[in-house]
């Protein structure tokens, strides 16, 4: 490419291209600060063959709705090799940084509507009894200090 106007060139060249802050950048971070529930569904969480008659895809759709109500999100990670504790819901309050909440055992409605109760006013307030009981520490994977994120499933295979 010839230029004509080599100042004019030199100039572009020489300006700083502006930060971009994208919407979906804005939208990361947005969901990165607000409530966040995961719901493990893996090898044996979620599925009718380790849990039959149980209503796993109204389960799903109850917690996303109370994490929607509290501005938050909702999404379904692989296996967090709890199996012994499935269903297992993992709730990390607005702004807590690494303070997230294992839940297991998450099988029956009055356990189910307590925690969505708990997760629609923000999960800020102490665990109501039903959920307190099934609050564990996740220790026995993790080295010390050490708060592993869960990974997220890309594909969904039937069952």
């Amino acid at each position: 490419m010839v230029y004509l106007n080599v100042r004019a060139h030199q100039r572009r060249l020489a300006t700083p291209a502006p930060a971009v802050h994208t919407p979906t950048n804005a939208a990361r971070h947005e969901r990165q600060s607000a409530l966040s529930v995961q719901v493990c569904d893996g090898c044996c969480c979620g599925t009718e063959r380790k849990h039959p008659g149980v209503d796993h895809a109204g389960i799903r759709e109850l917690l996303a709705a109370a994490a929607e109500r509290a501005g938050g999100h909702m999404r379904i990670v692989g296996c967090v090799d709890e199996c012994s504790r499935s269903n297992v819901v993992i709730v990390r309050p607005s702004g807590s940084g690494s303070g997230r909440t294992w839940i297991g055992d998450v099988l029956d409605d009055d356990v189910v509507h307590a925690l969505c109760g708990w997760i629609a006013t923000g999960a800020i307030a102490a665990q109501p009894p039903d959920i307190a009981a099934r609050v564990f520490h996740r220790t026995e994977l993790a080295p010390a200090g050490s708060d592993a994120e869960p990974v997220a499933v890309q594909l969904r295979f039937a069952r």
